[in-house]
């Protein structure tokens, strides 16, 4: 539910956003992907289930291998928030890729990266495929953001374009092409 505070702190840009103006837009971009045709192609995780509370994170992993199992989108958005800071996971399911973006240049948490890498085996094995098929980790130098509060405009505009575009692999080709970002290094 989206309350006149949500709305209000999204409108004045001055406040860090919350979950649900993130969820809202989440909506939005699943309108836009069926408006455009890409319904099958974008999946959303949505971030209310994919941050881990505590040591047990199994609900997580459970909560991602099944909507990856499930959906069979080619490309999923995961926005993740760590310490008021919210950051992008991108999994490309075609090229076996996780795409991580953060405004802050950070690197994505060792607890949420385990729980992305466990749930990619168990989707493998649910899929009946190898579970040696490791993800390919990127992290990408994006433009950092000035003040402490911008990070959830900045996934809000990396989502859309992504789906604007309508990227899928080639990510360091994309991303150099179109100038969203630059890659910095691999995890």
């Amino acid at each position: 539910m989206i309350y006149n505070t949500d709305l209000s702190e999204f409108i004045s840009g001055k406040q860090e956003l919350n979950i649900s103006i993130i969820q809202f837009f989440m909506m939005f971009l699943h309108r836009v992907c069926i408006t455009e045709g890409k319904e099958n192609m974008y999946g959303f995780l949505d971030p209310a289930y994919t941050n881990p509370v505590g040591p047990n994170s199994s609900e997580t992993q459970a909560y991602i291998t099944n909507t990856l199992e499930k959906e069979g989108k080619q490309i999923y958005l995961c926005p993740y928030i760590n310490e008021h800071h919210w950051q992008l996971l991108v999994l490309s399911m075609v090229d076996k890729t996780a795409v991580w973006f953060c405004s802050l240049h950070k690197k994505i948490p060792t607890n949420f990266k385990d729980i992305i890498d466990t749930s990619w085996r168990g989707y493998n094995i649910l899929k009946g495929r190898s579970i040696s098929n490791n993800l390919n980790w990127i992290r990408i130098k994006c433009n950092k953001q000035p003040g402490s509060y911008e990070c959830g405009y900045y996934i809000m505009q990396w989502m859309i374009t992504i789906i604007r575009l309508g990227v899928k692999t080639g990510w360091k080709e994309v991303i150099n092409l179109y100038g969203l970002c630059t890659i910095q290094t691999a995890l």
